[in-house]
């Protein structure tokens, strides 16, 4: 008995895919798999001429940032050399970075002559005395001429020099290769491409030929060709859909990567130009506020904090712009250095001054730190400070001069007793009186030989409603201000400041503290150390 039509039909409808179907397919993937294969092949030589590039980008990049950081943390004083090229090694005195604990360093910069013309990098131990200093300001030449075992494992290869103009101009560099290269071969891959593609014409052809006269034998026209191979053309299609979406996959992975990498990049360097940008606003501020005159105090416009505020607030922004969206705050403080103690009064002419040691010790006592360590700081500083005659050898054990308040951990003080003293204290270039209208009522009372607590805080209070225009206006208030003793250590003014900036760049916070100098309406930075650090505390 003959099967109903509609089984018939169902079962047309449901069959597989026949032979002739997946023949086809097989066909039509060797020949994607061929098609494919060159572009696939230079896809991946192309990453990864990309990769090695950007990582050369990257390491390169790294090496002059660590240049700049050696010559912004570069220090110089009376006792060690700040900055020295001799034509072969750049020798740099630079801070410590990995706390304040860290003595000073030298670093030194060469060329190496050897097969790539090695960038180096050299860099000694913490060092706190300056016999140490010495050696290793000399070893640091020998290094650059001569390089032992024990040298070389402190020195870092930042890029072969010679490859370097190979990564600043690299099209050039291709381009002079590629005509080499064909020069030397005499062009044989584009005659090998044109025989390959006239070899290749006729058996193609032929190969086409014969499938359609083979399929056309089998089914007996076009038409029922096109309508039994729908089970291949689908098949295929999956196939080119996966494998295009693989690759899209990749390269947007790839695309991604390069993106994060730029974007810290970019969040960097935008970093480090808005700190310039407001230390140059905060010493145009202190320009200003020296081309009006009168007394520094704490009601005037410099001594004002700026809050954390979006740049938007104040910066013209285009809306159009790609960092229109992106969260930037900026947050800085001037604060007058010389409302603190300075500790360089301790020295006068080589000697330890007694007025200053005796503020010293009251302002210890004060603060109710430990006296044990007062006597090794004094003399440790006159040791750093003595200024050597002609011919004259400084001692071995001789401590180099520290820079900052933090360094006094050289000296022997516990780190306890440096964070009490950070708030009140200071160290600067030169000796400094002391501004009573910025200082704070511990500072004074310590200061002032014979004056209670109790003064110092009703002169704190007085100079709130209105600030003090000369020391004879103070002295009216306290008269222990206008002892002769005392007249030559206190005064109104103020040339020196520490300028803070903050910078938040959606995740990243950099912090930047500077010390300008102000003589007359000329303002000069004199240090600028980038990194954390911990907030000043409000004098007063």
């Amino acid at each position: 008995m003959p099967a109903p039509r509609t089984t018939t039909a169902f079962r047309r409808s449901h069959r597989g895919f026949t032979l002739v179907e997946l023949l086809v397919a097989i066909a039509v993937m060797a020949l994607m798999a061929i098609l494919s294969w060159r572009g696939l092949d230079g896809m991946s030589r192309a990453q990864t001429q990309t990769l090695a590039r950007s990582d050369e980008v990257l390491v390169l990049q790294a090496g002059l940032a660590q240049w700049k950081s050696d010559l912004d943390a570069m220090t110089a004083s009376p006792q060690v050399i700040g900055l020295d090229w001799d034509g072969r090694v750049l020798r740099i005195t630079r801070r410590g970075s990995a706390g304040p604990s860290d003595g000073m360093r030298v670093a030194a910069w060469t060329r190496r002559n050897d097969a790539g013309g090695n960038w180096l990098r050299w860099q000694s131990p913490p060092l706190n005395s300056l016999d140490d200093w010495q050696t290793y300001w000399a070893q640091a030449q020998n290094w650059a001429q001569n390089a032992g075992d024990e040298d070389k494992k402190r020195e870092v290869s930042i890029v072969p020099l010679q490859g370097l103009a190979n990564l600043l101009f690299p099209r050039w560099s291709l381009e002079q290769s590629a005509v080499q290269r064909r020069a030397r071969q005499g062009n044989p891959v584009g005659a090998s491409r044109r025989g390959s593609r006239r070899a290749d014409t006729p058996a193609g052809a032929g190969h086409h030929r014969s499938l359609d006269a083979g399929l056309g034998t089998s089914h007996g026209g076009r038409r029922q060709i096109m309508r039994n191979h729908r089970g291949a053309a689908l098949l295929a299609a999956m196939l080119t859909v996966t494998l295009v979406a693989t690759l899209a996959a990749t390269a947007l992975w790839q695309q991604w990567r390069s993106v994060e990498v730029e974007a810290a990049e970019r969040a960097r360097v935008q970093s480090t130009w808005l700190l310039t940008g407001a230390l140059d606003w905060a010493r145009l501020i202190l320009r200003q506020d020296a081309s009006a005159g009168g007394a520094d105090h704490l009601a005037e416009p410099w001594a004002v904090p700026l809050q954390e505020a979006r740049l938007s607030t104040f910066l013209s922004m285009d809306s159009s712009s790609a960092d229109a969206d992106r969260d930037a705050f900026l947050s800085g403080q001037i604060t007058d250095l010389q409302g603190r103690m300075n500790l360089t009064n301790l020295i006068e002419d080589g000697k330890l001054s007694v007025p200053a040691s005796q503020a010293l010790a009251r302002l210890f006592d004060q603060l109710g730190l430990p006296a044990s360590e007062l006597n090794p700081l004094t003399q440790q500083l006159v040791a750093a400070r003595k200024v050597l005659k002609p011919g004259e050898q400084a001692a071995p054990q001789t401590p180099l001069l520290p820079q900052t308040v933090e360094q006094l951990a050289w000296l022997g003080l516990s780190p306890q007793t440096v964070a009490a003293l950070r708030p009140y204290v200071t160290l600067l270039p030169e000796r400094t009186p002391l501004n009573i209208n910025t200082a704070s009522a511990e500072v004074i009372q310590a200061t002032v030989p014979g004056l209670e607590m109790a003064d110092a805080t009703r002169l704190v209070n007085a100079r709130e409603r209105a600030h003090f225009s000369t020391l004879a206006d103070a002295a009216r208030l306290v008269p222990a201000l206008g002892d002769a003793g005392v007249a030559g250590q206190l005064a109104v003014n103020s040339r020196f400041f520490e300028v803070r900036g903050r910078v938040r760049l959606d995740q990243a916070v950099v912090e930047e503290v500077s010390v300008v100098q102000r003589d007359g309406i000329n303002v000069r930075t004199l240090s600028r150390e980038r990194g954390p650090s911990p907030a000043p505390t409000p004098a007063g």
